[in-house]
């Protein structure tokens, strides 16, 4: 191995390597053939005298043992063809037959049984059928043939056996790798999941901070400086907690790292590597280039990196060819070579790391909530929107109250830290909107959801989650449980004062992603489904504007559709939630979705 971390053998090297593994084992059997059979010959005056056929029958077994483990089935034809040519020809027996044992033992093993036990057949079957035909030799005694039989037939058994040892052995060598792997792939998502928690979690905190400062700058400039403290603050803790899970990766042996992060932009130093090595290595840039995110880069970086190492190493290549192609989202990296290659199999997994890389290398901006035709909130006999934040998180609800205590028509009343305080607090201040975070301790943000939806008492109460993890779990079951709505926390602060208004006004609110996954979600084909019971209680002008709810659609603009006035669109609305027990129009949508009144592509 050279200083660039290449094994390097020499070519006579290489050809010692292959001598001793191919060659000892035959060259041992041909000495052992020639040696004892020319003893044993001097005791056997009425066989056929040794002559140079004789040795070449006797060197044949050995040699053609030299290429066992390529053609095994070849090879064991071929030792019992020579064996059995040297007994009809009445040579002196010997130890001649240690050569037919390997062969026959390799082809068992090397799962050709039939192979094995015919070759094993004729070179019984022929030796005594010819001696019993000819008449130039005694007639083999019941003892004998049964003794041959016996010792060709433990041969085979214990061929077998060494067989079904071998594939058992194989077989818990592949359970062991299986579960390294799962354990692995187990351990790198349990690690991603707590970098995702630390990240995202101050991340998003940083988001709403700074959403803050940039929205009460003019207006409240002490507000700002707060929000900049505590951003400062989420920073050096996600800082300090990222640390912590560092070193908990790094092993008790393992050194700091000291040399760069690894970059396509050190190409050619990796691939100076190779040519050192050998290789003859070029180099091809397509499109423009650009700094990559850390992780794209370093997974490209490792992919040459192994890509290079094995065409060295292992297929036995003049020359590689190495293209990196920038496209305008996506990285693509190509490794060619002129050698022959090692002997693959079909990988019985589904490993995730190309895929991965090209979908990470993928460069996306998440979009912002999408606020369906915002309107300001009715008058419902309050001066303002009173407002309950339900977050775990302190300095997070310090700037959402900062955000909304600033609008005239909004109060916030209220604040939680958990689902349990949550809920207490909604049927104690009853009020108009509920902010909901997920992830909280104890009673988590859905199950709070959930008693607040329940509630008779607490109908007029809207509830929309505000959280870091927009998964689809989260998503649906919210809608299910009655939530009205559904953002994450990097909206911005005008839509998130906008939202505020929207669902105290009585209207769903989703963001742009979770509108496209619920459609998806309900999306089964083609056909129509049969609708269910409780739809079929609706009147078709009723099914027609739950439709049009479903495709976002204000009270007057299904009355513009359907040319009605907008108090009886309302009416229809009002009658359709009545039926369908719905709390809010965002269960008018699902309930549109899943019971097949609109689906993509079609327009009620």
């Amino acid at each position: 191995m050279n200083a660039a971390g290449f094994t390097t053998p020499s070519p006579l090297g290489r050809l010692w390597r292959v001598d001793w593994r191919a060659l000892g084992l035959p060259l041992a059997l041909g000495f052992v053939q020639v040696v004892g059979t020319t003893f044993a010959a001097q005791d056997q005056a009425d066989r056929t005298s040794m002559d140079g056929l004789a040795y070449l029958l006797l060197l044949a077994g050995p040699a053609a043992l030299v290429v066992r483990q390529r053609w095994p089935v070849a090879v064991v034809w071929a030792v019992i063809t020579a064996t059995l040519l040297y007994l009809l020809l009445e040579y002196p027996y010997g130890p001649f037959v240690f050569s037919p044992v390997v062969a026959l033992f390799t082809a068992v093993t090397a799962g050709h049984r039939l192979a094995a036990w015919l070759s094993a057949a004729a070179l019984y079957g022929v030796h005594f059928g010819y001696r019993l035909a000819s008449g130039d030799e005694p007639a083999p005694t019941w003892e004998q043939a049964l003794g041959v039989a016996a010792w060709l037939v433990l041969v085979l058994v214990v061929s077998e056996v060494a067989r079904i040892r071998g594939e058992q052995a194989a077989e818990a060598a592949r359970i062991q790798r299986e579960e390294e792997r799962r354990r692995a792939s187990e351990e790198r998502l349990r690690i991603a999941r707590d970098l995702h928690d630390v990240l995202a979690h101050h991340i998003s905190l940083m988001n709403v901070q700074a959403g803050v400062a940039l929205h009460l700058m003019d207006q409240r400039p002490e507000q700002a400086r707060t929000a900049l403290t505590a951003i400062e603050e989420a920073s050096r803790e996600a800082i300090g907690e990222l640390r912590s899970v560092l070193n908990i990766l790094q092993g008790p042996d393992e050194h700091a790292p000291r040399s760069p992060a690894p970059s396509v932009a050190r190409l050619e130093g990796l691939v100076s590597r190779a040519r050192a090595a050998g290789l003859d290595v070029r180099t091809m840039v397509e499109g423009a280039t650009r700094t990559l995110p850390s992780a794209v880069d370093a997974a490209a970086f490792r992919v040459i990196q192994e890509a290079l190492t094995n065409v060295v190493r292992h297929a036995g290549a003049r020359t590689a060819t190495v293209l990196v192609s920038y496209g305008d989202d996506s990285l693509t990296v190509q490794v060619d070579d002129d050698g022959e290659g090692a002997r693959r199999t079909r990988s019985e997994g589904g490993g995730s790391g190309i895929p991965g890389m090209r979908e990470g290398a993928r460069c996306r901006q998440p979009a912002g909530p999408w606020l369906s035709r915002p309107r300001p909130a009715p008058v419902r006999g309050r001066p303002v929107i009173r407002v309950l934040l339900a977050d775990d998180q302190t300095l997070v609800r310090a700037g959402f109250r900062a955000l909304l205590d600033a609008e005239d028509d909004i109060e916030v009343v209220g604040e939680a830290g958990n689902g349990e305080e949550a809920v207490a607090l909604v049927g104690r201040l009853q009020p108009d909107v509920v902010l909901m975070d997920i992830r909280m301790p104890g009673l988590d943000g859905l199950v709070a959801t959930e008693r607040i939806t329940g509630d008779e008492k607490l109908r007029e109460v809207k509830v929309v989650i505000l959280t870091t993890f927009d998964l689809d779990e989260y998503v649906f079951e919210a809608l299910r449980l009655g939530a009205s709505g559904f953002l994450v926390k990097d909206t911005r602060p005008a839509e998130l004062v906008q939202a505020v208004r929207v669902v105290a006004g009585g209207d769903a609110l989703l963001s742009p992603g979770v509108t496209r996954r619920l459609i998806e979600r309900f999306a089964h084909g083609a056909k129509r489904p049969r609708l269910p019971a409780d739809v079929e209680r609706l009147t078709e002008r009723e099914r027609e504007v739950v439709a049009l709810v479903g495709e976002g659609l204000s009270n007057e603009e299904i009355a513009e559709r359907l040319v009605l006035s907008p108090w009886t669109a309302k009416t229809h609305v009002s009658r359709a939630m009545i039926k369908l027990d719905a709390r809010d129009r965002a269960q008018l949508v699902v309930v549109a979705y899943e019971s097949g009144l609109i689906q993509p592509g079609w327009t009620s």
